[in-house]
């Protein structure tokens, strides 16, 4: 039983996960500190609340009126819970601001600068110069070999099976979301600014952001350097996977963060690539 009385509430502070509410009511997923785990393995993020959020008295709070809140994923936000120790019932009361990780406080060429002092080489190379004669084929030499992480063929192909999901491993493609225009191979978002770096990446490196081994170049350096503070680490564990299957949920959860629904979909994908190539 649900106990609304004040005597009872308990406060909470968390990070917006997802932001894009099916219900359209304005709704943000929270992961919650010291009730959520940041292992997304053992909570992946389709199994977080969705927290229904404040909005000021200025607005109309009637059905088709007013406006939604503005909260982006990795917003840090306290709230409380409706329903007291029971807290299934998150309400989001305000946000707090923070310093972003190194990925917002530091500039792209500072990082892209340290990257290259590692000695990889940021020398341009076509779609032309990658190995195979199909997207498929391409991604998969590329992804396995020293220039692109050397990740195993069990590993490549959960990467791969993801991208097919997104993309088709077209690296023109742009969501069938209205008003969304996410891009690419990865679908990279422009609303939270993705896309925008893939762009500025590129431009940087010399490279073509419409081209496939741009779009690869960008995904290995983003999976590189990127300290994700929604999950706060980076995708190690992607280089300890052991199967494709594996492999495809670590990059869904922590990397593409989808809509709950099409994981066995990705590993359909990834297992069909790895029976014909690996």
């Amino acid at each position: 039983m649900y106990n609304f009385y004040g005597d009872e509430t308990r406060w909470f502070i968390g990070r917006v996960v997802d932001n894009n509410d099916p219900l359209h009511l304005g709704r943000v997923k929270v992961r919650i500190h010291g009730i959520h785990t940041d292992d997304t393995q053992l909570i992946p993020e389709y199994a977080l609340p969705w927290a229904q959020v404040v909005l000021p008295v200025t607005e109309e709070g009637a059905t088709g009126f007013g406006n939604n809140p503005a909260l982006l994923p990795t917003a840090q936000v306290f709230g409380i819970f409706l329903d007291g120790r029971d807290s299934q019932l998150p309400l989001v009361v305000g946000s707090i601001p923070k310093i972003e990780s190194d990925v917002s406080v530091r500039s792209m060429k500072e990082r892209i600068k340290d990257y290259e002092n590692t000695g990889v080489n940021s020398s341009n190379i076509s779609d032309e110069d990658l190995v195979g004669n199909t997207n498929i084929e391409k991604t998969f030499e590329y992804l396995i070999s020293d220039e692109g992480h050397a990740y195993t063929p069990a590993q490549a192909c959960g990467i791969i099976g993801n991208l097919l999901h997104e993309s088709n491993l077209n690296p023109l493609a742009v969501s069938g979301v209205p008003g969304e225009d996410s891009f690419g191979i990865a679908q990279w978002n422009p609303a939270v600014n993705r896309k925008q770096e893939l762009m500025e990446f590129c431009s940087l490196n010399g490279y073509d952001y419409t081209t496939l081994y741009g779009q690869l170049k960008f995904l290995k350096w983003d999976l590189d350097t990127k300290n994700w503070a929604r999950v706060h680490k980076k995708l190690g564990d992607l280089k300890n996977a052991q199967s494709v299957s594996s492999a495809s949920k670590i990059f869904e959860y922590q990397y593409e963060r989808p809509q709950p629904g099409s994981t066995q979909d990705r590993i359909n994908k990834g297992n069909k690539v790895f029976e014909r190539l690996a």
